[in-house]
């Protein structure tokens, strides 16, 4: 009896750690594109590492950011329009005027971010970390912030 209920703890520990999720990881070749020319949509980047780079203006468009880094990233302006960034960590972002429109960002950390005057219609900013961020002028009709984190947040009051 207890070899199999080691045998099942071992098939459930091996077969528990290969989901989907957690061997993604950002594809070496859209990462060297994005650097070179800001233009990367539909790119797999999640897990990656940008932490303060510089991309703004950059085409990102319906890419996958799932649980990427990137605290104090300048993203002003970019096109970042139905991509994915649940879980990733944005603090301090500069994201001023970024097309955030469908976004996917629940549980992301976007404290202290910029996010005055981007477009954030329709995006699902659901558990999300929003603490200090400034949302001034920006598009919000359609966001979701169910459970978010909305302490200090300028510039935006939720319905």
């Amino acid at each position: 009896m207890k070899k199999l209920f080691y045998l099942g703890f071992i098939i459930g520990l091996v077969f528990g750690t290969l989901d989907s999720s957690s061997v993604q990881a950002a594809d070496a070749s859209h990462v060297e594109k994005l650097k070179k020319n800001k233009q990367c949509p539909k790119c797999n980047l999640s897990s990656v590492g940008l932490e303060g780079e510089n991309l703004a203006r950059a085409n990102l468009s319906n890419s996958n950011m799932r649980n990427a880094k990137l605290n104090n990233i300048n993203l002003r302006t970019a096109n970042l329009s139905q991509s994915n960034f649940s879980g990733a960590k944005m603090a301090s972002a500069n994201l001023r005027g970024a097309n955030l429109s469908r976004a996917i960002m629940k549980g992301a950390n976007l404290a202290g971010a910029n996010l005055r005057g981007a477009n954030l219609a329709g995006a699902d900013l659901r558990g999300a970390n929003l603490t200090g961020a400034n949302l001034r002028g920006a598009k919000t009709d359609g966001m979701k912030t169910d459970g978010a984190k909305l302490t200090g947040v300028l510039g935006y009051t939720p319905p």
